[in-house]
């Protein structure tokens, strides 16, 4: 891993945290984690970026160092005017978009609203339509069967290989050092917003992101797990004849979380991507 620093940002009295992956190139590009993910989530993906850009990781609000929104504020429209007071913090005029998940949800919303500013689009593993999707109703629920505390860090791990069964050591332990933090009783917390972002939940807005889908004016690469329960493939199909600014990859023995089923594959996509842009 490169050179990098923890620096934070103010959006709407929240004190929001991100990472900079520090570059010589001049271009941003600014990376969106998954609804129970962290900004670190991007450590191995933006390793391999660095020629290509100037390469920012928020935690998005509620998330890891960043803080938790008092009034359970966690509607996209939220996250989009985090990152945009965010791009305002910074001053960039253009700027490149990654997003998985969740994240991917707000960077399509928020290139469909800014399509002068967004020179490129990297969508992992998400579209309309989620809150019906299988992997939709399966989050809603884990949501609400996530405890509050664990008695130990094993405690821990042994939660997220029964949410994941296939994840792997690293993406395990990472997501254990990054997403939880002792508690005063001793016990282990997670670091999101457990109970707030529980209440918001996947929302049933298809026909809003579809006609964003349709906005994006960008250069775009969709991409999906070939095993996720998330992104169905006829919605991902379905995507890039709406639009034909978006091209489909997609990655095989790959779930959801595609760059960390198949992180190699995934950084060679991306990789070529950029190359032919």
């Amino acid at each position: 891993m490169g050179e990098f620093s923890n620096n934070f940002f103010q959006s709407n009295d929240l004190n929001l945290h991100y990472i900079n992956y520090k570059t010589n190139a001049h271009k941003p590009l600014i990376m969106l984690h998954g609804m129970r993910s962290y900004a670190q989530a991007w450590n191995d993906v933006a390793d391999q970026l660095l020629n290509f850009f100037d390469v920012y990781a928020l935690d998005q609000r509620g998330r890891g160092e960043s803080d938790w929104a008092p009034d359970y504020n966690y509607d996209t429209e939220a996250y989009v005017d985090d990152l945009t007071n965010f791009i305002k913090t910074k001053g960039f005029n253009k700027l490149s978009l990654m997003g998985h998940s969740m994240g991917g949800s707000n960077s399509i919303v928020f290139a469909s609203k800014n399509p002068e500013m967004v020179e490129s689009l990297v969508i992992v593993d998400i579209g309309p339509s989620v809150s019906t999707s299988i992997g939709g109703k399966r989050i809603n629920q884990e949501l609400s069967d996530t405890p509050k505390e664990f008695e130990s860090l094993e405690d821990v791990k042994i939660f997220w290989r029964k949410q994941r069964p296939s994840i792997s050591e690293h993406a395990l332990n990472e997501r254990v050092n990054f997403t939880i933090k002792q508690l005063e009783s001793g016990k282990y917390g997670f670091k999101w917003d457990v109970q707030g972002i529980a209440k918001a939940k996947i929302r049933a807005d298809g026909e809003y992101m579809w006609d964003c889908v349709r906005k994006i004016k960008c250069p775009t690469l969709l991409i999906r797990g070939a095993e996720s329960d998330i992104l169905q493939h006829d919605v991902a199909t379905q995507m890039i004849k709406e639009n034909h600014n978006i091209a489909l990859i997609e990655i095989p023995d790959a779930t959801h979380y595609v760059h960390d089923d198949q992180l190699e594959l995934f950084n060679r996509e991306v990789g070529m991507f950029y190359q032919r842009i």
